[in-house]
């Protein structure tokens, strides 16, 4: 089995719709604030695609999110990403019954697993119909992302849509093949069998968000920390030697970084606690800003976000992976170097013995 692990953003903007398209727009809205505002959720479902015309692989599939409110008190970070575990497929013939041949790569790609983001960039979107899924009767809504990431096969993206309380219960999308790119889509289909809500994460959900916890990198520890010199999204320049006299957070992030959302959101709720104190947390990224600029509209963030060159700051401290962050002294030197994801709880209590120390 497989485990993978996206991060749960926030819902976002949704591009200008005709008029005669609000109704779906609104479904597909109404649908992204549940996702957004629940608390958590565990969900099983199939995915299946035809293989050849005889046979149909068939993936089992669970689902698993739980917001910081409903994450255990003892887990190392205080929030945790959607997680996607994915069994074993099979291949079923037109009868449903298995057949012996060794099933193909992957799962599905990443369109449908993003229930807060389905009115995100939409072009256009319209109800083509209604339909019962698992005794729940659904609006279909039909959606034309902007981009290619959303409609990798150039069509449609389809969603069943329980009008009463947004549940998504089937969704159907179509993708390239990643090996055979010149190859016809392929097209899933994904049924949802049950959701259940606001309950504690399960264990495999559980062990899949340790891995994403913070490990320390000790080579600039104890130095100078490397100046950084950047732009903040308004135009205004921005150099951390400047910032000497304050603990400096640097949440070193990208808009692809699924686990960055979750630190940001973090750190700002930290930015909020600390707010009369001597500490600048500032997100770092490599970014085009235009793209930086309209992924921090989205998801409502309001940490102050520095863009700085390719290969400069990156490379100085030796950013490999995200999310990391530098906690740097009143004094310019390197206290901390995690990558991974750090608790807010933990982070607060590094700042406080740096403020401390200071005085």
């Amino acid at each position: 089995m497989k485990i993978a692990v996206l991060a749960f953003a926030l819902i976002g903007l949704v591009l200008s719709a005709p008029a005669q398209l609000s109704d779906a727009v609104q479904l597909l809205e109404g649908s992204a604030h549940k996702y957004q505002q629940i608390g958590s959720y565990q969900a099983s479902a199939t995915a299946e695609r035809p293989l050849d015309g005889q046979v149909t692989e068939r993936i089992p599939l669970m689902f698993s999110y739980a917001s910081a409110r409903m994450t255990p008190p003892d887990l190392p970070v205080p929030m945790m990403p959607q997680a996607i575990l994915e069994m074993r497929p099979k291949v079923i013939d037109h009868q449903g019954q298995a057949v012996d041949l060794a099933p193909p790569s992957a799962g599905p790609g990443p369109p449908f697993l993003q229930f807060d983001q389905i009115a995100w960039r939409v072009v256009s979107a319209r109800i083509t119909g209604t339909e019962t899924v698992r005794a729940h009767p659904c609006e279909i809504v039909e959606v034309q992302y902007e981009g290619k990431s959303r409609n990798p096969a150039g069509e449609p993206v389809r969603y069943w849509i329980e009008a009463t309380n947004g549940t998504i219960w089937k969704m159907q999308f179509s993708e390239q093949d990643r090996e055979q790119p010149a190859s016809s889509p392929t097209r899933w289909t994904i049924v949802w069998d049950s959701w259940i809500e606001d309950q504690p994460p399960p264990g495999w959900a559980l062990q899949g968000i340790k891995s994403l916890v913070t490990a320390e990198r000790p080579a600039l520890i104890g130095h100078q920390a490397p100046e950084i010199q950047g732009n903040y999204l308004d135009g205004e320049s921005f150099s951390l030697s400047k910032l000497k006299g304050y603990v400096v957070v640097l949440d070193f992030w990208a808009t692809w970084c699924g686990p960055c959302a979750e630190e940001m959101a973090s750190l700002e709720q930290l930015k909020k606690l600390l707010s009369e104190k001597k500490v600048k947390i500032v997100s770092v990224t490599e970014d085009n800003p235009v793209k930086a600029k309209r992924w921090v509209a989205e998801r409502k963030r309001n940490l102050p976000v520095a863009i700085v060159p390719p290969n400069t700051a990156f490379s100085s401290y030796g950013i490999d992976e995200l999310p990391q962050l530098v906690v740097i002294d009143q004094n310019g030197i390197v206290a901390h170097h995690w990558a991974g994801m750090k608790s807010e709880r933990d982070l607060r209590t590094e700042i406080e013995s740096l403020l401390a120390a200071g005085h």
